[in-house]
């Protein structure tokens, strides 16, 4: 293992600072995302108002769809700030704060103290990582909790003859297990596969007792055992069949698993887009590491390995589901990061400290495909922050002179200082300065960009604010259509009715009293057939759909996917 000493504490405060900056700023700017965060946020809402915090409510059912942990780390924010987009992404940035600094402490300890550091940054400043760290969703707390049971558990193997300290550490991690497992489910027991893997790969199964299995699955158990045991009591067959039945084994092992089939090659094609601007150090890394595995320093080889499993595992756990959806690969990320913050830690040492490296037998750093990483990153940032631009001033209406365009600003000039610190061979800073611009651009786009030109992409908060204004107690609400259901019922506090076709839609507008209906212009048009009563529209709301091919084209709602609030009354 890698000797280290305390972690140094100006290091964890300037992680922490940029974590903050990459994903706090404007963290409540922007509408809930359909379909998930609105069923979380209302959810919590119920929770914290009918005092029920044992079982979750949607739109009038109890949804069994998640377990519980992590509507409780909503409420306390709710309790604070209301039910707001802020208090229902509040526990998921914090938690992305916490992986920052957990990953450097791990890394630390595998590889280093600067692999660390810099796979830290790599995973604060990756776009996929921040995406899901802003939204109120459970991948990113779960994610925590993995990433703290993998952490106990190589720090007890790491301590050791150290009896006290091991147990210790092994109790930390099957707690995490046990957390997870009612934040998430069944993803609960990825650690242990990750774990189990690596100590067979290494070719050390009598290591497995460092877990502590007897008492770790006891305390795990304890945990998370006592709210299944309630919701099987409380709801019973309902429960089982949806709770357990579809979200533990259909949703895994089902190949009838509703929603887009796809097949075992299908997160090839997206951990590279989605680890992006990393990709290619990535992959230069594994080139690296695999040709020079055998002159690398010995400490620093159960670490990579470990990486390398725990890289493997998600992937092959993933691909093998029946349901597939892009961020369920979230947990890939991390050790993907740790051995980009490696490679960048070796390339550094291609200055002063060459021949110190290679008169310890150390391999020389790599050079070339280092900077053929760095050179053609640097290039597609330049592109990117290019056409962001033309973005914002066609599709979003930004003016050309307005604060929106720092938005590619800072991106180019980051990239700009990253290209002359890559040219005077100071990698270190060649990584800070991606990492610098990409955070930069995180911040500008969450607190400036995506509230004044990209909010009105998102046009269920209005309209749901309009039948909350609108339509009085007990008067029936429907939306009908494939967008904005659960985010209608979120803004709109009311229970809302979804009739799954045209016929059943006009049932619903001749039923008695006046009653208000959610529909796109171009549905509105199909259910003429159908309703031949009075329509009136209450509200309207554009919705902007983005098509690469069409950005010159400017700002052009398409006018059948216009949103419109009806009644059948005035």
């Amino acid at each position: 293992m890698v000797p280290v000493d305390d972690a140094p504490r100006r290091t964890m405060l300037l992680l922490a600072l940029v974590a903050l900056a990459a994903i706090l700023p404007g963290l409540g700017g922007v509408s809930l995302f359909e379909p998930d965060e609105p069923r979380f946020a209302e959810a919590t809402r119920l929770m914290v108002e009918r005092g029920d915090f044992l079982t979750p409510w949607f739109n009038g059912r109890p949804r069994f769809e998640k377990p519980i942990l992590f509507y409780w780390m909503q409420a306390p924010f709710y309790a604070v700030l209301g039910p707001t987009e802020l208090a229902a992404r509040a526990p998921a940035a914090v938690c992305g704060v916490l992986i920052v600094l957990l990953l450097y402490d791990l890394g630390r300890r595998a590889l280093g103290p600067g692999a660390g550091f810099l796979g830290a940054l790599v995973l604060a400043s990756s776009f996929r990582f921040v995406t899901y760290a802003r939204q109120g969703l459970t991948d990113v707390p779960v994610l925590l909790l993995e990433m703290l049971a993998l952490w106990g558990f190589w720090r007890a193997l790491d301590d050791g003859p150290d009896e006290r300290a091991a147990r210790r550490h092994a109790g930390w991690a099957w707690a995490a297990i046990g957390a997870a497992a009612i934040t998430k489910g069944p993803v609960a027991a990825l650690p242990l596969l990750i774990w189990v893997a690596f100590l067979l790969v290494t070719r050390r199964p009598g290591a497995l007792r460092a877990m502590r299995w007897w008492p770790g699955v006891v305390i795990a158990v304890a945990i998370a055992a006592p709210w299944y045991l309630y919701m099987a009591a409380a709801h019973g067959a309902a429960y089982l069949s949806h709770g357990v039945g579809y979200e533990l084994v259909r949703r895994y092992a089902d190949p009838r698993f509703p929603g887009p089939q796809r097949g075992w090659l299908y997160y090839m094609g997206v951990w590279p887009g989605d680890a992006a601007p990393w990709t290619l150090f990535f992959l230069a890394a594994t080139v690296w590491v695999t040709r020079q595995w055998r002159r690398l320093p010995p400490a620093h080889r159960p670490g990579l390995v470990f990486c390398a499993t725990w890289f493997a595992v998600v992937l092959g756990l993933f691909s093998s589901a029946s349901g597939k959806l892009p961020h369920y690969l979230l947990p890939l990320y991390p050790p993907l990061a740790l051995v980009v913050g490696y490679y960048a830690d070796r390339a550094s040492r291609s200055g002063g400290t060459h021949a110190e490296t290679a008169a310890a037998g150390e391999p020389a750093p790599p050079r070339i495909g280092w900077s053929l990483a760095a050179w053609i990153t640097m290039l597609a940032l330049l592109v990117a922050a290019a056409i962001v631009a033309v973005f914002l001033v066609r599709v979003a209406g930004a003016p050309p002179v307005s604060l929106a365009m720092l938005l590619p600003a800072v991106l180019a000039a980051g990239t700009g200082l990253a290209g002359v610190a890559e040219w005077r061979g100071a990698r270190h800073a060649t990584l800070g300065g991606l990492a610098g611009a990409l955070v930069a651009a995180y911040a500008v786009l969450g607190a400036h960009v995506a509230p004044a030109y990209l909010q009105d992409m998102q046009p269920i908060r209005p309209i749901g604010r309009a039948v909350a204004a609108t339509a009085g107690p007990g008067e029936p609400v429907a939306h009908y259509g494939s967008y904005g259901g659960p985010g209608l019922v979120f803004y709109s506090r009311h229970l809302i009715e979804f009739p799954g076709s045209h016929a059943a839609t006009g049932e619903f507008l001749r039923g008695p009293g006046r009653r208000f209906l959610v529909i796109s212009a171009g549905d509105l048009e199909g259910l003429k057939p159908y309703y031949n009563g009075p329509i009136h529209v209450l509200a309207r709301q554009d919705v902007l759909v983005v098509r690469i091919k069409r950005v010159m084209e400017g700002r052009r709602p398409d006018p059948r996917r216009t949103l419109l609030l009806v009644s059948n009354h005035p």
